[in-house]
């Protein structure tokens, strides 16, 4: 009998098993945060009188785990209790569910006064404490502060009877002397959560990643179970392997007892090393989820693993004498009879000792399967409302199926149609659904369409008497119209002799890559916005693309596997899915064979070495090359060059085993960062390389960084130094484990590659949708190996190019464009960076007054070599020309867009102009106020040694782009050339409004948003804001004289609407705009925005004594300002100072932020 006013934990009896009851470890824990606390396991006893318990015991608290199937039990449970005055707490895995459904739970079910999701043992403790203080509190486990397992109590076993519980029958009959039919299993468990995220199971959503008891608390708990009599333990972990250190360590604990004991694991968590140690530790039998004999499958459920890791891990028990028993599942979506078979062939040749399957698919809530069947409208959240305990897929669709066909008998088309094709959005392959489609095409003398869902049938059931008789209806009835049609059936429509090019941007070096970058701007808007547009709110959507494998149109799987949280939602992890559904190939994989394609890399006449062996990359180029040579690193365990049992071969990149030259091609694919010693693998791929040869490959890279990132060091006693968060990556060798990941590479790593003998090293970019390359620029690297080991193969390739250049600019000066522009453009095919080439070709552009090409061209040769001065001047040239043309007009849109932009949307882009020559100590606080509010910044450098440079890329913003013109003169003198520097900047800009301000120019935060303004209400204007001269503090204005009136407030041209095809005159000091006032007049002089100009104000080394305006400043006059206090100088804020005819003011108002 419970004692009065006790807290009650009740396990409803829905948790019966066939095979085997295991007492509520769940409530175990929970009881041992509240002494008074006590279990009832219906369960166990079934039949027992609940209701009357309650009413007769009265306890305070009532609380029932809720599971999904057996739901309405639990709820009654707590409907009774609340009924009787106890407090109600739920818990259980269908809790947090009911939070995703589109009902809430409190007003569904208001008998429950607490919802307790994630771990509950605090929530318990609180709510048993505060009885009368907590009501209708949803407790929820923050997933980034889950509670420290290790500072649990031990569970409260003496509150069960472990010795009632059934034993569990098993394959294994006897084990170390016990008889395992009788002796009474235990419950434990070791951690919580789970590795995988599977498409039909919440449990990794429900309790969060993956996290164990330390091994102290272990022992003690090992201890505890030994004095209460157990010997035959049942870890109820979901994947007891997870990691592998710990789990070692555990075996080694349970070696101090003699403990029996069951574990389920994954086939990608356990290794020969493992079950040895678990055979020792007293465990029988290891159940293992491979769910299907079928690798479609398992990629279809997200089971991240591969076929050969079943046979991997069966051979790992057998080796060490444990059970093996296979969990496998039927009726998947997706399954088709071709799956079938390779389950039923797989399982023949496992042979596992035993197996288990649960017969059909349950569709189960918080799962994306669920989520599928939900955009399908098969099922709805109200579904959970009923007294259905679940969703039986397979009966779903039959329902629907039914339905369709009748809709269909009744001529009820658009219906019909409308249920089947939310069929194929779960399961794309269902034959049924595609027969009625083809059926209803067919009715509606839809022919086309007809033949589409039947040749589809075919090419999942090549035998289905249904869509082969109803072509055979279409090939008498239809002849003509067949012959007529030209269907382009996607998925059977081969585009060997058809496929679209795709470009691979070649990029050297960091300084390339920041010009790239600058010029990719919008190109990265318009990609970023395409991806967002393709998102889906499923668990799994598809992408249309060619798949350069199958060289077919295929709809590439996209799910959220290893996706990224933003501010705007779940991203998709777009590098590491978009995965064929036939060569079940993902995007980096597709694009890496697009790419040894590309180079031209004959790979059925080559010998390649792939530094990977049981990847699906490997097995598809298996198909390809006959010479292809794959390694794993399986390390000491058998030596390296030689093979183990499963045909893996042992190598360790730093110490190959094979010869000199003896590969035409090597390939890696994020495979160095997990060395330490990376440079000894790019000696030993140059080393292996025939001359010629090529080392493609590709690693976790920072394009923002000029310097390799190490994340972590290795010591020379062989610990680890981890100087950034540890990161793993996959092994699939030791897939428990993962991969510590050493470094992330930048720039530097193309240096790197030199030193060791590469004669190139670079990196190609790709993008395309066609393709389907999506996720940003797909990023790829080629060191080549030379094929002459001196120079004369180079020199004469040179000369070659010389004379051809030379021969165009003849056919130029004979004004024959058409055969110079042939000429260069072949030689651009060789050697697409090529300056003179790309220089001639614009000349041409221009001479034909194709100024958009031939600003294309210039600015190539800009992102190549930033400083060259033909370039430049060619393209103040063209803006000049433009100008003359009068190609823009004033009242739309130009005819001629200079600046090549494409931010005309709803809100105006302002472009800010910037000219700088070694202004380290203004361009922190300039950048800092200038850069927020920016839509893009052009800067045009002079050829700043001081460290300027250095702090704009340091600064590390997008919006920058930088262009070098080295200037061998100093500011203000003799060829300096402000204006075309000034001019430049105005041609690279791409905003709908351009801003100038120097470095020493400053605006209040509130004055840019009063810009915004401006723009927004007038389309085509040149503002003129007053500029505030500070001078010798910021307490001081200089002001205008009549002898020099450029002081306060001095209006400056600063901000205008870029289609008006401003320029600035030719000045070397303090250029200014050029404005043909007669056609245009639309100035506008503005005092409510200030430019605050420091200039003269921030101290001697800030060029006090430069002349930029020809004054002579004694410097020692500059300190001889007056002091508030100063009254005999202070007189109405006007100051007679220093030099006859300056006079400055005392300014009483605020700075930027920034400055002061």
């Amino acid at each position: 009998m419970i004692q009065n006013n006790s807290n009650l934990l009740i396990n409803p009896s829905s948790m019966i098993q066939l095979e085997y009851t295991p007492p509520p470890l769940g409530l175990i824990f929970l009881a041992a945060m509240d002494n008074s606390t006590k279990i009832i396991d219906m369960a166990l006893y079934p039949e027992f009188k609940i209701e009357q318990y309650i009413i007769e015991n009265k306890p305070k608290v009532v609380g029932v785990p809720i599971y999904t199937v057996g739901r309405n039990e639990s709820l009654k449970l707590l409907k009774i209790a609340k009924k009787h005055g106890a407090i109600t707490v739920a818990g259980g895995p269908h809790v947090p569910l009911m939070y995703t459904m589109d009902w809430k739970p409190e007003e569904e079910y208001p008998y429950i006064d607490h919802f307790v999701i994630g771990d509950g043992e605090y929530a318990w403790e609180e709510i048993t404490k505060n009885v009368d203080d907590r009501k209708g509190i949803i407790w929820k486990t923050n997933r980034k502060d889950l509670p420290d397992l290790n500072n649990l109590p031990l569970p409260a076993y003496e509150k069960t009877d472990h010795r009632k519980y059934p034993a569990r029958t098993s394959c294994v009959k006897e084990w170390r002397g016990i008889d395992l039919t009788i002796e009474p299993r235990y419950s434990i468990v070791f951690g919580r959560g789970c590795l995988g995220k599977c498409s039909f199971c919440s449990t990794w959503w429900v309790n969060g990643p993956y996290r164990c008891h330390s091994i102290k608390w272990m022992e003690k708990h090992l201890m505890q179970l030994w004095d209460l009599g157990a010997r035959h333990l049942t870890f109820q972990d979901d994947c007891l392997t997870a990691d592998k250190q710990a789990f070692l360590e555990l075996c080694k604990a349970m070696k101090k007892f003699n403990f029996v004991a069951y574990g389920t694991s994954r086939v990608d968590s356990v290794d020969d090393e493992i079950m040895e140690a678990a055979r020792e530790a007293g465990f029988y039998e290891f159940s293992f989820g491979i769910e299907h004999g079928s690798q479609a499958m398992l990629n279809i459920m997200h089971k991240n693993s591969a076929i050969e890791l079943s046979f991997k891990a069966r051979e790992s028990c057998k080796k060490a004498g444990i059970y093996f028993t296979a969990l496998m599942m039927e009726g998947y979506p997706g399954e088709t009879q071709k799956e079938i078979i390779e389950n039923d062939t797989f399982l023949k040749k496992l042979n596992p000792d035993n197996i288990g399957s649960l017969g059909f698919t349950m569709i189960l809530p918080g799962t994306s399967l669920y989520q599928k069947c939900k955009n399908a409208n098969l099922i709805d959240d109200s579904f959970w409302l009923s007294e259905s305990p679940y969703f039986n897929y397979a009966e779903g669709i039959n329902n629907a199926i039914i339905k369709s066909e009748y809709l269909i008998e009744q001529q009820e088309f658009e219906e019909a149609k409308s249920i089947l094709l939310n069929i194929l959005k779960c399961d794309r392959n269902n034959v049924d659904a595609l027969n009625d489609l083809g059926v209803i095409a067919l009715l509606k003398n839809d022919i086309e369409n007809a033949v589409k869902y039947l040749e589809k049938v075919l090419s999942v059931d090549r035998t289905n008497e249904i869509a082969l008789e109803n072509l055979q209806y279409l090939s008498e009835n239809f002849k003509d119209k067949l012959l007529s049609l030209k269907i382009d059936n996607s998925d059977n429509h081969n585009l060997q002799e058809s496929i679209p090019s795709i470009e691979f941007i070649k990029i050297d070096s960091f300084n390339d890559f920041v010009d790239y970058n600058n010029r990719m701007k919008n190109d990265y808007l318009a990609r970023n916005k395409y991806e967002k547009s393709l998102l889906q709110d499923e668990q799994e959507f598809s992408v249309r693309g060619i798949c350069i494998s199958c060289k077919k149109e295929k709809d590439f799987l996209v799910d959220y596997l290893y996706s990224s949280e933003t501010g705007e939602g779940r991203i998709p992890n777009w590098r590491e899915r978009l995965v064929c559904p036939e060569c079940q190939l993902n995007n980096r994989m597709r694009l890496s064979l697009h790419l040894i394609e590309e180079l031209k890399h004959d790979l059925s006449n080559s010998k390649v070495y792939i530094a990977e062996q049981t990847t699906q990359t490997y097995r598809k180029l298996k198909n390809i090359c006959k010479e292809l040579v794959g390694s794993e690193y399986i390390g000491n365990s058998i030596p390296f060059g030689t093979t183990n049992n499963h045909g893996i071969r042992n190598e360790d990149f730093t110490n190959l085993t094979f010869a000199n030259e003896e590969f035409d091609l090597v390939l890696s694919f994020d495979v160095f960062e997990h060395i330490y010693d990376y440079k000894a693998t790019f000696a030993e791929a140059f080393r292996i390389l025939k001359k010629g040869g090529s080392l493609l490959f590709t690693v976790p890279f920072d394009r923002n960084s000029e310097q390799n990132i190490t994340r972590a060091n290795l010591k020379k006693d062989g610990s680890i130094e981890h100087l950034l968060a540890p990161e793993y990556h996959g092994d699939p060798m030791k897939a428990s484990e993962g991969c510590l990941c050493y470094f992330h590479f930048g720039w530097e790593m193309l240096n790197d590659l030199k030193e060791v003998g590469f004669s190139e090293a670079y990196s190609l970019f790709c993008y395309s949708k066609e393709y389907a390359y999506l996720g940003g620029d797909q990023v790829f690297f080629v060191a080549t190996k030379s094929k002459a080991d001196g120079k004369e193969e180079i020199e004469s390739f040179q000369e070659k190019l010389n004379a051809q250049i030379k021969k165009a600019e003849e056919f130029i000066g004979l004004n024959q464009l058409h055969e110079a522009k042939e000429i260069l453009e072949t030689i651009l095919l060789v050697e697409p960076n090529n300056i003179d080439s790309l220089i001639d070709l614009a000349i041409i552009e221009i001479m034909k007054n194709n100024f958009e090409d031939a600003k294309e061209r210039l600015n190539i040769v800009l992102n190549v070599d930033p400083g060259n001065q033909i370039a430049t001047e060619n393209l103040i040239y063209l803006y000049e020309q433009i100008i003359a043309n009068q190609k823009f007009k004033r009242n739309n849109k130009s005819s001629y867009d200079l600046n090549g932009s494409n931010f005309h949307n709803n809100k105006k882009t302002i472009s800010v102009n910037l000219i700088i020559l070694n202004e380290i100590d203004f361009i922190q606080n300039w950048l800092e106020n200038t850069v927020p509010f920016a839509d893009e910044i052009v800067i045009i450098d002079g050829g700043s040694t001081d460290g300027t440079i250095e702090k704009i890329v340091e600064f590390n913003s997008k919006k920058i782009k930088i262009y070098n013109w080295k200037q061998e003169s100093s500011w203000y003198s003799e060829g300096w050339n402000e204006s075309a520097r000034r001019n430049l900047a105005i041609i690279q800009s791409t905003g709908d409004y351009i801003l100038k301000k120097d470095v020493d120019e400053f605006f209040l935060e509130e004055d840019y948003m009063k810009m915004r303004e401006l723009i927004e209400q007038d389309d085509d204007c040149i503002f003129c804001f007053p500029r505030l001269n500070f001078w010798g503090s910021m307490e001081y204005i200089r002001k205008n004289t009549e002898a020099d009136p450029h002081w306060y407030p001095d209006y400056q041209g600063n901000l205008w609407n870029a289609r008006i095809g401003l320029k600035y005159s030719n000045q070397s000091l303090h250029c200014v705009l050029e404005l043909d006032e007669e056609k245009y007049t639309n100035t506008k002089l503005l005092n409510n925005i200030h430019i605050f100009h420091y200039h003269w104000s921030l101290g001697k080394k800030i060029k006090i004594n430069d002349l930029r305006r020809g004054d002579l400043v004694a410097t020692e006059d500059m300190n001889k300002l007056p002091k508030e206090s100063d009254n005999k100088l202070v007189e109405k804020n006007i100051i007679n100072w220093g030099k006859e005819g300056i006079i400055i003011a005392k300014y009483e108002g605020s700075h930027p932020k920034i400055i002061e």
